[in-house]
């Protein structure tokens, strides 16, 4: 009787494919101390209802997937996805944050802003 089971070839072909397309919007982030051309300013809020995005973060890269406020701080500009500068004035912000300590507070709360992101 033939067997019913994926191709090893072919399972690594979808694995390694299902991993790259997650890894597009991976929010692995670097933290700069001045203000760069392709930073993204953000202002950290005290609380979550004030915030346009609610972030919880993770202690790996692989947990980092997707636009859903889970970020990795990496130290590295080559491998960051994204650069952000910390501001102390909201004003001066195109994004407010808010750290959240369970991942399941983390996401979206101003979906305008996602596009910041993507």
């Amino acid at each position: 009787m033939p067997s019913l089971s994926p191709h090893p070839r072919s399972l690594s072909l979808a694995v390694a494919l299902v991993s790259l397309c997650m890894g597009i919007h991976a929010q692995v982030i670097q933290s700069t101390a001045i203000p760069a051309n392709n930073s993204l300013s953000v202002f950290i809020t005290d609380y979550p209802e004030d915030a346009d995005l609610c972030v919880f973060i993770v202690d790996s890269k692989n947990k980092a997937k997707g636009n859903n406020g889970f970020w990795y701080f990496q130290d590295s500009q080559t491998y960051a996805d994204k650069k952000i500068f910390f501001v102390e004035d909201s004003v001066q912000a195109d994004l407010k944050i808010n750290f959240v300590d369970q991942q399941e507070l983390a996401g979206w709360k101003n979906k305008t802003r996602v596009f910041l992101l993507d």
